[in-house]
């Protein structure tokens, strides 16, 4: 048998269907399948055609074979991820129109969402959400595509498009974070000034109780802490540490106790943010060991939740160095 069809063996007028003809692989009039040699061929040529933005070829797999939209190549993608991923529009657009399955995932758990926000892809985001993609969709390490546009510097238009579709912003992954604490830990000032704008609850604490403001200071992102303390962060002592010493001070004397709880009181309201960002260097070494994945990679799979209520002021203050004022709008809430 010959080596597998690729785009760029269709020349001229002469159709892919000729080509597969003069090969002696002969589509038949049903879905074909991978494990099929001759018919493997056929979907790599398909997938190859969706990769180059080639419509031609997808329309004439399609329309005139039975190619089916949702054959997975070896990888096990489907053509609209293909699509999405070198950003070949036309042929996403067919592939939409045709009813293809917009929330198709890949082995890893990543939808073609994901794969937008990850690139940058924002008329593709867009053309996805218009057919109904899961703006909340989660991979397998529990990472929305939101999650993924906030963690990768230059996705300021696509996550614009996130936002602007209302794209959950209290999603927690498999660890608990969220996006505006991705954010955070990534030091990605811009997308937390607009997870900021569009309401993101800064008070949420993830699996080990930290805070956004708590791992900005622990990760020592200072623009990014400045500008969480200027929307009404509560500067505090490390979440879990406070609460450590406090389920133990309940076994000790009501005394021991009073004074404990003043203590915590005290550091958690009157503390300053040098101060706590000099609380958190040396003494929040044990902190997370297991919170944030290395670059954008998600762990095991498990269900996130929302964690307590918003207690932000309803006073917004002007973002640092060059950032305008976070204007808390209506237009972007959060996703329950």
């Amino acid at each position: 048998m010959g080596r597998p069809f690729r785009a760029s063996d269709v020349i001229g007028t002469e159709t892919a269907l000729k080509i597969v003809a003069k090969q002696q692989r002969h589509l038949n009039a049903r879905k074909l399948d991978v494990e099929n040699p001759r018919q493997a061929s056929v979907i790599q040529l398909f997938h190859d055609a969706a990769k180059s933005n080639d419509l031609n070829i997808v329309e004439s797999l399609v329309m005139e074979s039975n190619v089916s939209p949702e054959s997975c190549d070896r990888k096990g993608w489907t053509a609209v991820l293909r699509a999405t991923k070198s950003d070949s529009r036309r042929v996403l657009a067919f592939l939409l129109d045709f009813k293809a399955d917009v929330n198709a995932q890949t082995r890893e758990g990543n939808g073609a969402l994901h794969k937008a926000a990850k690139r940058n892809r924002a008329e593709a985001a867009g053309m996805l959400i218009s057919h109904g993609a899961d703006l909340n969709l989660k991979n397998r390490g529990g990472a929305t595509p939101l999650m993924l546009a906030v963690i990768h510097r230059g996705s300021e238009e696509v996550l614009d498009v996130l936002l602007r579709a209302r794209a959950g912003l209290d999603e927690a992954k498999d660890v608990g974070y969220t996006a505006l604490m991705l954010a955070t830990r990534a030091g990605n000032a811009h997308a937390v000034h607009e997870l900021l704008k569009a309401s993101a609850n800064m008070e949420l604490e993830d699996r080990q109780g930290e805070t956004a403001l708590v791992k900005a200071l622990k990760y020592k992102k200072h623009e990014v802490a400045q500008l969480l303390l200027q929307n009404g962060a509560v500067p505090h002592e490390v979440h879990n540490s406070s609460r450590s010493s406090h389920h133990h001070s309940h076994h000790k004397s009501p005394h021991h106790h009073h004074q404990h709880h003043h203590g915590d009181h005290h550091a958690g309201h009157h503390s300053s943010y040098h101060a706590n960002h000099h609380s958190n260097h040396h003494g929040d070494h044990h902190g997370n060991h297991h919170g944030y994945p290395h670059g954008h990679h998600s762990g095991n799979p498990h269900g996130g939740g929302h964690h307590g209520g918003d207690h932000r002021g309803s006073t917004p203050v002007g973002a640092p160095h060059g950032h305008h004022g976070v204007q808390r709008s209506g237009a972007h809430r959060s996703a329950k």
